[in-house]
């Protein structure tokens, strides 16, 4: 990895990250935000409990667009949506208050490693409308997880949901019957607060893999959910936490800021083609949207600790009529999950066998959104060829787009990217 002055169109942005990689799976991080450590013991920590580590290996990405003075907060928005079509999207230093439904709650903590964790006052599992007896959690300790792929839940939850999506287990992980999942009635019941609800139903947990054959050809659905375990490591049963990666990401839209430690959650709208990206300003998400009613502004502001003080660097626009305040980007899908653009990463990859050379990367086009600019890259992808995962009846090679999400054995996380 080296850092150097990038240039695109009229923008100059220096100390930008760029990097190489023999194989795709050897990328470093993006350096977009927090990612998520080991599983295991947190030992020491402030409140006596055992948790998830979190890291920030490194902010380089967003730090080198902050400090390029093109975003005014070093922050940014995350919007999933790769059904029928992939329109997911990155925004940096702002929000698109299209792409969500009013209110959005806020979460402010108290030091940066605490954005993303926040208290969801009840989550509730009902197996069909109506449903005089859900499954309900009170109080649950929340992480969002950036780039995992699942939702990992105390198992009494979590063997509720594969029970009810009558799931089959194949070693560590879950299948289900595609069409006859589809068809199911439950649905997860995120509570954060009076007005912000978020749902989840079985088309949200799962992806279709390649054709199955033999004994479970029929099984075509992988079950996106998993247990606080990971890499041999183990957490303590703990009944009032919670870990939401992707599957979360596909109904909610995600605001994080490392400038003010703030953590905002709204309901996503998919399959929206409309676009209004409103620039955060150094105050926080807050008090952006509530001035002048601006997509009706966020109607929770949850102060788990005292916010953070203002910072001593004013950090003010060298000239105003060059700055670029947002940068939202376009991605596609690689290895069942949404993998959100290269955020104008130059990135090589370079593949051993018969050396192959790299794919001419076609210019970023660029159209004008009300006085800012939005970049998009080609969601297009090269067929994927894997080793084998050594599973028998697995098929390695996959196009590169889909109706769901897909997960492939040996590609990155987006949390290994971010």
């Amino acid at each position: 990895m080296a850092y150097d002055t990038l240039s695109v169109g009229g923008i100059r942005i220096g100390s930008f990250p760029f990097m190489a990689a023999v194989v795709f799976s050897d990328v470093p991080p993006l350096g977009l935000g927090a990612s998520p450590g080991s599983f295991g013991v947190t030992e020491g920590s402030p409140d006596g409990t055992d948790d998830l580590r979190l890291e920030i290996k490194s902010l380089g990405t967003l730090q080198a667009v902050y400090d390029a003075q093109r975003i005014e907060v070093m922050g940014f928005a995350m919007y999933y949506d790769a059904y029928e079509t992939n329109s997911s999207q990155i925004t940096l230093g702002g929000v698109d208050t299209e792409k969500y439904e009013a209110p959005i709650v806020t979460y402010t903590q108290k030091t940066q490693r605490e954005v993303g964790r926040f208290n969801t006052r009840k989550v509730s599992l009902s197996k069909s409308p109506g449903d005089n007896q859900p499954v309900v959690l009170e109080n649950l300790r929340t992480t969002i997880l950036i780039g995992d792929s699942n939702i990992r839940f105390p198992d009494r939850l979590r063997n509720s949901v594969l029970l009810a999506l009558n799931a089959t287990s194949s070693g560590l992980e879950w299948y289900v019957n595609c069409e006859t999942a589809e068809k199911l009635n439950f649905s997860l019941d995120f509570e954060f607060d009076d007005r912000v609800n978020i749902t989840l139903t079985a088309k949200d947990l799962i992806g279709r893999i390649e054709e199955r054959v033999g004994a479970q050809e029929d099984l075509g659905c992988k079950v996106f959910l998993d247990t606080l375990e990971d890499d041999g490591e183990f957490i303590p049963e703990n009944a009032a936490a919670m870990y939401l990666g992707i599957p979360f990401m596909r109904v909610a839209y995600v605001w994080v800021d490392y400038q003010n430690n703030q953590t905002s959650v709204a309901k996503a709208k998919q399959r929206v083609a409309n676009s209004n990206i409103v620039k955060i300003e150094k105050g926080g998400i807050k008090a952006t949207l509530e001035k002048d009613n601006v997509g009706r502004g966020p109607i929770g502001n949850v102060t788990e600790e005292e916010p953070p003080s203002e910072s001593s660097d004013e950090h003010e626009p060298e000239d105003e009529n060059n700055k670029v305040p947002i940068a939202a980007i376009a991605g596609g899908l690689v290895g069942g999950i949404a993998v959100l653009g290269v955020i104008g990463y130059i990135l090589f990859v370079l593949w051993k066998k018969k050396h192959q050379q790299l794919p001419e990367i076609p210019p970023v086009p660029m159209e004008e959104l009300g006085g800012h600019e939005k970049f998009e890259l080609d969601p297009g992808h090269k067929r994927s060829e894997l080793p084998d995962a050594g599973r028998e009846g697995y098929h390695r090679e996959l196009p590169a787009d889909y109706e769901q999400p897909r997960e492939l054995s040996g590609q990155p996380t987006l949390a290994e990217l971010i």
